[in-house]
């Protein structure tokens, strides 16, 4: 997505007409909107712009209004816990949590750059036209450190997102449990993270 260079300011002298150039009073009075328009107006579509507006340099609170726009959530429900041992039935024990064995569950609430991914990937798959192409420029964008590629299978109508320096636990939490890479409607959706397939 291209990011575009935008001007706020605002040149009110442009609008005295040369019949009044000789007008001290009228420019002064307009010297004076110029300022008020500097301090106000241009200062705070600035601000505006990079705190809520621009999803690279948002601050929290600019990243809360993505995310309210995109359906996103600060935080992450975590029906199991990777790594933690539980009664239950199927591989892991996860179909613990999924029953009505257990009430409780983990939420996970997201960091500044880990909401900012999350919306950044949001943002990526409405724009997106579910290409393999484009699902792999998704992951090169937002985890290039990983070194991420897709990879569909027809024999298995199964979409693979491997990532060959495996994700920290936080972030194979926040890709396994909201929605920030998902499968086309009917594919299987497998995580492989370094050696390990979730």
């Amino acid at each position: 997505m291209k990011n575009y260079d935008l001007d706020f300011s605002i040149d009110i002298l442009q609008s005295v007409l040369w019949q009044y150039d000789k007008a001290e009073r009228l420019k002064s009075l307009i010297n004076d909107k110029q300022e008020f328009y500097d301090d106000a107006t241009t200062e705070f579509w600035e601000d505006w712009y990079r705190d809520v507006f621009n999803v690279d340099t948002a601050n929290y609170f600019g990243l809360i209004i993505w995310a309210i726009i995109l359906g996103c959530n600060e935080y992450i429900n975590l029906t199991y816990k990777l790594g933690v041992k539980t009664f239950g039935f199927g591989e892991s024990h996860r179909n613990f949590y999924q029953a009505n064995f257990s009430l409780s569950s983990y939420i996970l609430t997201l960091s500044k750059e880990q909401l900012r991914k999350v919306i950044k990937a949001q943002m990526y798959m409405f724009n997106s036209n579910g290409s393999l192409y484009d699902i792999n420029k998704l992951l090169v964008h937002i985890f290039p450190e990983n070194k991420p590629y897709a990879r569909y299978s027809t024999e298995t109508n199964t979409l693979t997102f491997h990532f060959d320096v495996p994700l920290s636990e936080e972030y194979l939490n926040i890709v396994l449990f909201s929605n920030m890479l998902y499968a086309p409607v009917g594919v299987k959706r497998v995580i492989q993270n370094g050696g390990d397939e979730e």
